[in-house]
C-alpha cells in the first residue's frame, strides 16, 4: 500500500522526527508499517522554476528516478528534478525518518504554487495518483 501525508505547520515540522510525539508522528507510525511507499507532499515557491521536485535522498534514489520517469511520460514538458532543491534528507524530513526507521520506501514531493491553485490542484493530485499507481503496479 501507500501512505500519503501532507505536512502541516512548518515550524513544528522542522523538529527532528526522532523526537516528535505529536498527532502527525503517531499517524505516520500507525500507517507506515504495511506500506511499500510513503509519499510526503509539500508546496514550494514558484521561484524554483520547477513544477515538481521529488526528494528521495540517497536511500530511495532508484524509486525517485522511476517516479520522475513516470511523471515525464504522463506530463510532457513537466519541469521536474530529483533531490534538487529538496532532497528530504535532513533529520526534520519525514521522508528521511521513514527511510531510517522502516522498510518502506519514502519520497517527498514538492509541488509549485501554480499547480496548487483552485484550477490546478485536482489535476495535479490526479497526476500524482497516476504516477504512484504506475509505480506500485511495477512492484508486483
Amino acid at each position: 500500500g501507500v501512505a500519503i501525508v501532507q505536512g502541516g505547520d512548518g515550524v513544528q515540522l522542522r523538529s527532528d522526527w526522532t523526537m516528535r510525539r505529536d498527532e502527525l508522528a503517531r499517524q505516520v507510525a500507525d500507517r507506515v508499517g504495511d506500506c511499500r511507499l510513503v509519499v510526503d507532499i509539500h508546496g514550494m515557491a514558484d521561484r524554483h522554476q520547477l513544477d515538481l521536485c521529488i526528494g528521495a535522498g540517497q536511500a530511495d534514489q532508484a524509486v525517485g528516478q522511476e517516479l520522475v520517469g513516470y511523471f515525464r511520460s504522463l506530463a510532457k514538458g513537466i519541469r521536474i528534478d530529483l533531490n534538487s532543491p529538496f532532497s528530504g534528507s535532513g533529520p526534520h524530513a519525514l521522508r528521511s525518518f521513514v527511510s531510517r526507521t522502516s522498510r518502506s520506501s519514502a519520497i517527498q514531493i514538492e509541488i509549485t504554487r501554480s499547480l496548487r491553485t483552485v484550477d490546478t490542484a485536482i489535476p495535479t493530485a490526479h497526476l500524482v495518483s497516476q504516477v504512484v499507481s504506475l509505480w506500485l503496479g511495477q512492484q508486483k
